[in-house]
């Protein structure tokens, strides 16, 4: 897609141009909303996202991505309904991400024990998700929970060794030894 190519306009324009062909149709509206939240555009993203659910109220991928909406807008509660009308649909392929996404949302609340719990359903449910294992590491910081902590980030690193997500993990790591030895 155009917009993968750092194509905005022309993503835009190419959706638009879908949906005067097919208003009704939901993954257009999808699509938009997802290139809105992009773009930090938030308040047509959620209009967007509304609309493809309307048109499609089992649009997993669309609650899922509204509930990351509201959380950007720090609208929490709405954000976490989107995302428990999303963990609702048992034949979703990708729950982990549900689950992740419902950890940040727990972190932004400091909600810790709550972060925890939905990190860990994330990797449990896919063991080598290194973005989870992350959020798991950085919940069990914000917690206070050292060992725990670093046994996340060290998985990170072990998973994924040339990841962006271990460059990461490497630095709250030597952060944390940093601050030890101060």
């Amino acid at each position: 897609m155009q917009f993968d190519q750092g194509k905005t306009m022309e993503a835009i324009a190419s959706v638009n141009k879908a949906l005067d062909f097919d208003p009704g149709n939901s993954e257009a509206h999808y699509l938009l909303g997802f290139i809105r939240y992009q773009q930090s555009e938030y308040k047509p993203a959620v209009k967007e996202f509304k609309k493809a659910i309307k048109l499609n109220p089992y649009y997993t991928d669309a609650h899922n991505h509204l509930g990351l909406v509201y959380r950007e807008m720090k609208d929490y509660d709405k954000a976490l309904a989107e995302f428990q009308t999303a963990l609702n649909d048992k034949s979703y392929r990708s729950p982990e991400k549900i689950h992740f996404n419902l950890g940040h949302l727990y972190l932004a609340r400091d909600m810790y024990a709550e972060a925890i719990t939905s990190f860990q359903k994330a990797v449990a449910l896919n063991p080598t998700y290194l973005r989870g294992f992350l959020g798991l590491g950085t919940a069990y910081t914000r917690a206070g929970q050292k060992e725990l902590a670093d046994k996340a980030l060290r998985k990170v690193v072990a998973l994924g060794p040339d990841s962006p997500e271990a460059v990461e993990a490497r630095q709250l790591l030597d952060r944390k030894v940093k601050q030890a030895g101060s």
